[in-house]
């Protein structure tokens, strides 16, 4: 639809604690959503070096610039949420380039490109949102250059639609973490067998 190839990723989830386990020390903050985005990112970026490319895309920016985490929804202070979400940004930016400088890869961020920002910027925060459907405005742009289906489709945070926070959060209990993802991360980290609520 959009005149690009795609390559199919499949995560074995026997991989996933071995990947954490290579990663977490070089990530900026660790716990369970950083790791999991983290851990998710590295299987893409494999992928991306395997099939030969030196560059890759990420849609960073896209949730925070335009409201599209889902806990948005409820917020009670739409702008202030999104002011922290956007000034959270470096770290989460340095988390992805970590894992991509794994592979030798550099990242293009569209989203965070200096007009797209300003474009951002100018559109009222309570038109980011219109009858729950999240980031509004850079949908309707979308839906004038992509098929409709693509452009208005619920999508799902990475970690959750590839399967990797599962396998996360089932090698946890596995290992007796059976409340607390961030006890698993500890003990990967650094060997803390630490049992959280």
């Amino acid at each position: 639809a959009i005149g690009c190839d795609l390559i199919r990723v499949e995560i074995d989830p026997s991989r996933v604690e071995p990947v954490l386990r290579q990663i977490l020390s070089l990530l900026p903050s660790i716990n369970p959503v950083n790791a999991s985005i983290a851990a998710t990112a590295f299987f893409l970026c494999e992928a991306a070096a395997d099939a030969g490319y030196d560059r890759i895309i990420s849609g960073q920016g896209a949730d925070e610039l335009f409201c599209g985490y889902t806990r948005y929804l409820e917020s009670s202070d739409l702008k202030g949420d999104r002011t922290a979400d956007i000034a959270d940004l470096p770290r989460q930016l340095a988390r992805d380039q970590v894992v991509a400088g794994l592979f030798g890869l550099w990242i293009s961020l569209p989203y965070l490109d200096t007009r797209v920002v300003r474009a951002a910027d100018r559109i009222p925060v309570s038109e980011m949102i219109r009858s729950g459907v999240r980031k509004f405005p850079l949908r309707q742009v979308a839906s004038a250059y992509l098929p409709e289906d693509i452009a208005w489709y619920e999508k799902k945070a990475m970690q959750y639609g590839s399967g990797v926070w599962k396998a996360i959060r089932d090698r946890a209990r596995e290992r007796g973490f059976k409340r607390a993802v961030q006890g698993y991360m500890n003990y990967i980290q650094d060997g803390r067998a630490e049992h959280g609520i």
